[in-house]
């Protein structure tokens, strides 16, 4: 055997040695054996993809469960030119059990971060490989489980998060501070202070008999009203800017409350129009049902 087939074949067992440490080491297979495994991916075929590329499209016909063996992927949503990420997955994990299930067409995008690499097993074969072991199928349905919760876990922290509390997390002592001065600093308790400090001060200096500090016209006075000022702009200026950040985050929060909404009334037609068909099957079957019966009596008289 020449060199170059020697090392193909080499390289060839250590891929599949990979391959299959990583399907043990995902939570869907954990407690399987080597042989099933093996047998899996005797079926399977290897994807790879480049950063940024997509793996399949929201709406593509299902072909299979993947498995990501290397790099990252994304799988989420485009709405309305906005984005909306579900999950990102790490080699181990598994992605497009939904529509492997159901039969229906994919739900959102799966998108390759970095160069990616992945094991698909067709629809029919991983199938197949569930009917004959249901302790993958129970993981499998685990494995669902968890992604629906955390799935409504998030969509319900997009209707309940609030701007305030969101701010609030990156604000630091220096904005407490300022926002603290530049709420003061817009009261009528700062204007009345101002007033009687200036009062005070012009009183002192204007007492008879009594070395003033602060001599008529009163340039000190005159110098820390312009520091105050100065001082008093910059700050006024840095919680407007939070207040339109906070601004920006609210527009944020009510896109993904209204996406949440859609997603939900979608969903919500999904089933209904699954339930009208279902109820146009049934009803065309009691049809033929009762065509076969009455033309089964009319044969008989």
């Amino acid at each position: 055997m020449s060199g170059p087939a020697r090392r193909a074949i080499v390289a060839a067992g250590d891929h599949a040695v990979n391959d299959l440490q990583i399907l043990r080491e995902s939570p869907l297979f954990r407690g399987l054996d080597e042989a099933d495994l093996q047998r899996l991916l005797e079926v399977s075929a290897h994807r790879k993809f480049i950063s940024g590329q997509r793996l399949f499209h929201k709406g593509d016909p299902c072909d299979g469960m993947y498995f990501v063996l290397s790099g990252e992927v994304k799988i989420g949503v485009v709405s309305a030119g906005q984005e909306l990420v579900f999950a990102r997955l790490k080699p181990g994990e598994a992605f497009g059990e939904l529509a492997l299930l159901d039969g229906q067409p994919r739900s959102a995008d799966a998108t390759g971060e970095g160069d990616t690499a992945v094991l698909v097993v067709p629809r029919d074969a991983f199938l197949d490989f569930l009917r004959n072991r249901p302790t993958a199928a129970a993981q499998l349905l685990a494995v669902l489980s968890g992604r629906l919760r955390a799935s409504d876990e998030a969509l319900r922290g997009l209707a309940t998060k609030n701007a305030n509390d969101a701010l609030a997390q990156t604000l630091t002592l220096g904005d407490r501070v300022a926002d603290t001065v530049a709420s003061f600093g817009g009261s009528w308790a700062f204007i009345g202070t101002f007033l009687l400090t200036i009062c005070l001060w012009m009183g002192l200096n204007l007492v008879p008999g009594k070395k003033p500090f602060d001599e008529y016209p009163f340039q000190f006075l005159n110098l820390v009203l312009a520091i105050v000022a100065s001082l008093q702009a910059p700050i006024i200026m840095m919680s407007q800017n939070r207040q339109s950040e906070k601004d920006s985050i609210q527009s944020d929060l009510d896109y993904q409350v209204n996406l949440k909404n859609e997603l939900e009334i979608k969903r919500m037609h999904d089933k209904l129009d699954a339930m009208h068909t279902a109820q146009l099957s049934e009803i065309r079957g009691i049809r033929a049902t009762l065509d076969d019966g009455t033309e089964t009596a009319r044969k008989s008289a």
